[in-house]
């Protein structure tokens, strides 16, 4: 199985231009196979992980406002008694994990790598005002999340010197080493801190890719950490420089 860059590119593009398609983006076809497919089941766990960090779980009703844009598929969370898509919760539950680890982001210059369409952006912005926020990705993946974030009034910044954190879910692990080398040497590297879900998929081209050995010598006072749930084998999530160390 290969990915297509080429039909990514143009499917991009065209969601960007045609607001017709913009509206409901989420809800089929390569957006929702390649972000929208947290299923309800992982939903209800991705909840019981947020509700450990009350100061996240108490603003649900605020993150779901991330479902306004793109027409997601959402299910009922009878806990919460609501609808809301559970890739949502997926972000929410990030932005837990980033409260325990580190406590607020207000302030912080934060790099973000492989942001799809800019819903994890969008999840901080919701409880947190960084002083800056930078997605590195495909152009056109970026021009997807730059439109999506102008709906909250979010603008993105041009690439920084350095960065207080540094996060990538389901993206550093999947591209090529010559990207790796330079994400490593332009962002993590100069990033105080950092928070990367690494998922390794048989099916992918992994030659010359950094192995699990590597990816824990990157950075000093790192850990691994489980990946709550384990949505595919072998998965976990790597950090560095916070506090429970």
């Amino acid at each position: 199985m290969t990915f297509d860059f080429n039909h990514y590119h143009n499917i991009c593009a065209a969601t960007v231009a045609s607001d017709d398609l913009f509206a409901n983006f989420r809800r089929e076809g390569v957006f929702f196979d390649m972000y929208e497919h947290v299923t309800f089941e992982e939903g209800l766990i991705y909840l019981q992980e947020i509700k450990k960090v009350p100061e996240v779980y108490n603003r649900i009703d605020l993150f779901a406002s991330n479902d306004m844009i793109g027409n997601p598929r959402t299910s009922y969370y009878e806990e919460i008694g609501y609808d809301i898509a559970p890739t949502t919760l997926r972000f929410i539950k990030v932005l837990a994990d980033l409260v325990s680890l580190f406590g607020s982001l207000d302030g912080m210059d934060i790099i973000e790598v492989g942001a799809g369409y800019g819903g994890q952006c969008k999840i901080i912005y919701d409880m947190f005002k960084p002083k800056s926020y930078t997605i590195v990705d495909l152009p056109y993946s970026r021009d997807l999340a730059k439109k999506f974030l102008k709906e909250f009034s979010i603008m993105l910044s041009p690439k920084l010197s350095d960065y207080d954190l540094f996060i990538s879910n389901y993206a550093f692990t999947e591209i090529e080493r010559k990207y790796q080398d330079v994400y490593y040497e332009n962002g993590i590297k100069k990033s105080k801190r950092g928070y990367i879900t690494c998922n390794f998929y048989e099916w992918y081209e992994t030659e010359g890719m950094m192995n699990v050995s590597e990816l824990l010598r990157m950075m000093p006072n790192s850990k691994v950490l489980e990946e709550i749930p384990l949505t595919a084998k072998d998965n976990f999530i790597y950090t560095w420089n916070n506090a429970s160390i």
